[in-house]
């Protein structure tokens, strides 16, 4: 009789930890102002669904913001020494062409190089600035470990 108990016992603690768990999210609402974009499309179930993608807008005006972040960041070995030479070439190559130097606070934070560049870019009117991201962004776009940030505070500022 204990044989039967023991085995019914151990079959049932088996099933109940063999069970699928599901996972939770949380989500957390954030009562932001937000701009729609573009809508992108994704098929589930065969049905297309539309989302709209959001950016979320930010105070720019915020003193302790900044226009924009390019951050570089390392998974392990270092971070991608192309993408930051060819960031800190465009930084005083635009000084030379444009004869305005961009201010840009250099704050390393990581034991590989990690460094983010912090720029307030008040030494450009809003179309100079618009174009100065871009042209990041856009010389920067194959990099593979680098982040950028609009209208934000600089992360690593005061851990150094």
């Amino acid at each position: 009789m204990k044989t039967h108990y023991l085995i019914v016992l151990t079959l049932t603690i088996a099933f109940l930890s063999c069970r699928n768990k599901k996972e939770v999210v949380q989500v957390t609402t954030v009562n932001a102002p937000v701009e729609n974009k573009n809508t992108t499309t994704y098929t589930t179930n065969n049905q297309m669904v539309n989302i709209p993608e959001m950016k979320l807008v930010l105070d720019s005006n915020k003193a302790d913001n900044y226009r924009f972040i390019v951050s570089f960041y390392s998974i392990g070995s270092g971070i991608d020494r192309a993408a930051f030479i060819k960031f800190t070439t465009y930084l005083d190559s635009y000084k030379k062409d444009h004869n305005k130097a961009i201010l840009a606070e250099e704050t390393p934070w990581g034991r590989e190089g990690e460094v983010d560049y912090c720029m307030k870019l008040t030494e450009l009117n809003t179309s100079e600035q618009t174009n100065f991201i871009e042209n990041v962004k856009s010389l920067l776009a194959d990099a593979k470990w680098v982040h950028f940030f609009e209208n934000m505070p600089c992360r690593h500022k005061n851990q150094h």
